[in-house]
């Protein structure tokens, strides 16, 4: 049997730290990806914790009116956390960092290694799963740490120029991925596609 998991960064942020929820910009971009995912065929969406995830994918429910599952192993990689980071722009630094040097530990103890790994294990519960169609809402660091464990930093350079300046994927893209599950094999379809966002 073949699975479909679409992977979707949350909108666009307030930029503030602790917890921020999303931008004007960022609800009108998951409106749009709403829209865009009708007749998707998903039936159900596993969303991280954070407050930008679950507002993207309430949102989102609205369109396609399918079940939010809540899943920690979704969270970022470090988050807006006043234990680990004192200001917006030390956390954007130590995600430059830890993005460029993928066995960095970050104050929180992960790495982006560790991260995707983390990651891949609600992509393994999935393809053990009954569904078929699956809407992950995530976030660019950890979406792009898990697709670099799985296809390699090469190979999605090539797909994308903002990806391989930036290594993460933008506000509110959208990267399908394919599983055959009789051979566990995964085939990267889309990749940091923003197209319906237009």
């Amino acid at each position: 049997m073949k699975k479909t998991i679409y992977l979707l960064r949350h909108g666009e942020k307030e930029k503030k730290l602790f917890n921020p929820g999303l931008s004007i910009i960022g609800k009108l971009q998951a409106e749009k990806t709403g829209i865009f995912l009708v007749n998707k065929n998903i039936e159900i969406i596993f969303s991280s914790p954070s407050l930008r995830t679950k507002e993207t994918a309430f949102i989102i429910k609205k369109y396609i009116k399918k079940p939010i599952k809540i899943i920690n192993n979704l969270k970022e990689r470090i988050d807006f956390d006043k234990r680990y980071v004192k200001d917006y722009l030390e956390y954007t630094k130590l995600c430059e960092i830890s993005s460029l040097k993928r066995d960095y530990l970050l104050p929180n103890k992960e790495s982006s290694i560790k991260a995707g790994l983390r990651f891949k294990k609600v992509v393994d519960l999935i393809i053990n799963s009954k569904y078929k169609s699956v809407l992950i809402i995530s976030h660019g660091g950890v979406i792009a740490d898990y697709l670099r464990n799985e296809f390699g930093d090469e190979y999605l350079n090539s797909k994308d120029y903002f990806f391989s300046k930036y290594k993460v994927v933008r506000p509110c893209s959208i990267t399908q991925i394919l599983i055959d599950d009789q051979i566990k094999k995964i085939s990267l379809i889309d990749f940091n596609n923003i197209i319906h966002l237009n």
